[in-house]
């Protein structure tokens, strides 16, 4: 039989501004700008609830999650490593203050990939938390809102100049 489209089922307002979801398991999480990283319970998605969450000291813009911990793109304060392994209680395990405005993350292995607005890619090494630290930076013409890790490569959106496909 034919499938029906898009249905709204259910919604949980959270207090700041929702930028960015990452879904895992039972729990989504929201980059929730000035309020920081909200886990939301969908176990129920008619009636979703709040979990826990984590007021990260910047703005968070972009979330993902990578095993047991979620990874945020945080504005001004760059990026911030939380314990998920419980998702009630979220507990800060790292973080690396970018030189710009962290508005973007990817994660691939032990690296993380940041759009760093006016200072381009940043790239930082989680493999050894809590102490993440910087591999390499590539800066664009304009600046850098989106990145996108597959493979060799590393694909940067710039507001000038389009797309950037950066061998890493």
């Amino acid at each position: 039989g034919h499938t029906p489209g898009p249905a709204w089922v259910g919604a949980y307002d959270t207090p700041g501004n929702a930028w960015a979801v990452a879904a895992a398991g039972q729990h989504v999480y929201v980059a929730d700008q000035f309020a920081g990283l909200m886990v939301i319970d969908v176990s129920t998605p008619s009636s979703p609830s709040l979990a826990g969450s984590y007021d990260t000291p910047g703005e968070a813009y972009d979330v993902k999650i990578a095993g047991d911990h979620a990874f945020v793109a945080d504005g001004s304060s760059g990026i911030q490593v939380i314990d998920i392994s419980d998702p009630t209680t979220p507990v800060s395990v790292g973080s690396y203050d970018t030189p710009g405005n962290a508005i973007s993350i990817d994660i691939d292995g032990d690296r993380a990939y940041l759009a760093d607005r006016g200072n381009g890619l940043v790239v930082v090494n989680i493999g050894y938390l809590p102490h993440p630290t910087l591999l390499d930076m590539y800066d664009t013409p304009g600046d850098c809102w989106g990145v996108a890790a597959s493979g060799d490569h590393v694909y940067l959106g710039d507001a000038l100049q389009g797309i950037h496909v950066i061998d890493v």
